[in-house]
């Protein structure tokens, strides 16, 4: 079944029918919604003392967060359209850095929102590749 939405529809329904030859039929309603997906950010950074961010995020498909589990210095949780990011102090002479993945009911990765937090003897505030890091 190929399915092919219109230009000015923000849906599309496709009524399936089968039939097992014996007379015995069945059907059902297939809805097809654009994705809408907004994030307030997709790069969040921690100074080396860690802290807490928050991220908006707002959806017309249920999703669920993945984070990586070798990120325990980082906790997530999420509520009422708000991610909350806690990420602990980081003792490493490294920045670290994780990706959490926004993912729909099928699996398939919406939005990847970049986490990162300087080394321990970073300098307050500059930058950390792409990301900029603000002083706390």
């Amino acid at each position: 079944i190929k399915v092919v939405k219109g230009a000015k529809a923000e849906s599309v329904q496709v009524l399936v029918l089968a039939s097992n030859g014996k007379g015995q039929k069945d059907y059902e309603i297939i809805t097809f919604n654009e994705l809408e997906f907004t994030s307030s950010a997709v790069d969040v950074a921690f100074e080396t003392a860690g802290g807490t961010s928050t991220v908006q995020l707002s959806s017309n498909v249920e999703f669920k967060l993945e984070v990586p589990a070798e990120a325990t210095w980082l906790t997530c949780t999420y509520a009422e359209g708000t991610m909350t990011l806690t990420a602990v102090e980081n003792p490493l002479r490294r920045i670290r850095t994780a990706e959490i993945k926004v993912v729909d009911e099928y699996g398939y990765v919406i939005e990847t929102i970049t986490v990162a937090q300087a080394a321990a003897d970073y300098q307050a505030g500059g930058q950390m590749g792409d990301i900029n890091i603000l002083p706390a």
